[in-house]
């Protein structure tokens, strides 16, 4: 084979293939052997008509292109491993001519990075200021994070985490007219809910965080509260919730 190689911009290299006389026609007794095997020539079974008489079928064009779909991809891999080509893409293929087989081949290759003297590269480092405050902040966290809990015996307390059964229900209302008031409609129920009560925060909605202070294990309590207007809910907003 003659092969040419040219760099291109972009990482890519083009490889211009001349495949010599001798390659080309084992290919090509290998293309008559299959185009042999579906060709339909009077007086011969398929596989049996002689080279010419699938030649003269299919014309010299033909037998050539039917050779360059196994000779043109094998040329290629040979010509890439032998020239040390990295690909790392599908080649763009080429015809150039048929006699001599010649095609051209493009393809991405890995970049060549020059990393230049990185080593003399110098950043001034910047002095960090920690204070005491973020110290004890994270010493706090880190107390949290890995603190193993127990039950506490005495009443809950802002700060600390509770599990709870939680019941509400939207109380119903008797329509003008009506004599029997609405059904209550379930609004949340979860069993074993765990979480932290926070002073100012609000859990859920206004009001039910503050029921929780001061409740014993095993205490049960039932609270009247307005949901707010702004509730993210819509069919619940100014309503009022029984929660136990």
């Amino acid at each position: 084979m003659k092969v040419t190689l040219e760099r291109l911009p972009e990482s890519r290299v083009q490889l211009d293939i001349e495949v010599d006389d001798e390659r080309l026609e084992k290919s090509l007794d290998s293309a008559y052997k299959r185009l042999a095997q579906k060709a339909r020539i009077p007086g011969f079974r398929p596989g049996k008509a002689p080279r010419h008489m699938i030649e003269r079928a299919y014309g010299r064009e033909g037998l050539i292109r039917e050779a360059l779909d196994r000779l043109v991809p094998d040329v290629y891999n040979e010509t890439i491993e032998q020239e040390d080509v990295p690909a790392i893409a599908q080649p763009e293929l080429e015809i150039l001519e048929l006699e001599p087989v010649r095609f051209k081949a493009t393809v991405a290759v890995r970049p060549t990075v020059d990393l230049g003297d990185y080593r003399a590269v110098r950043i001034e480092r910047q002095p960090v200021e920690v204070t005491e405050e973020q110290v004890e902040e994270t010493v706090m966290t880190l107390r949290r994070r890995f603190a193993e809990r127990e039950t506490a015996d005495r009443p809950a307390a802002y700060g600390d985490v509770l599990t709870v059964d939680v019941e509400g229900v939207i109380k119903g209302e008797t329509p003008e007219g009506a004599e029997e008031p609405e059904p209550d409609e379930p609004f949340v129920q979860d069993t074993d809910a765990e979480f932290q009560l926070k002073e100012g925060q609000d859990l859920l909605v206004p009001g039910l965080a503050e029921a929780f202070v001061g409740m014993g294990a095993g205490d049960t309590k039932t609270v009247d509260i307005t949901i707010p207007d702004d509730f993210r809910v819509e069919r619940f907003q100014g309503s009022r919730r029984r929660s136990r």
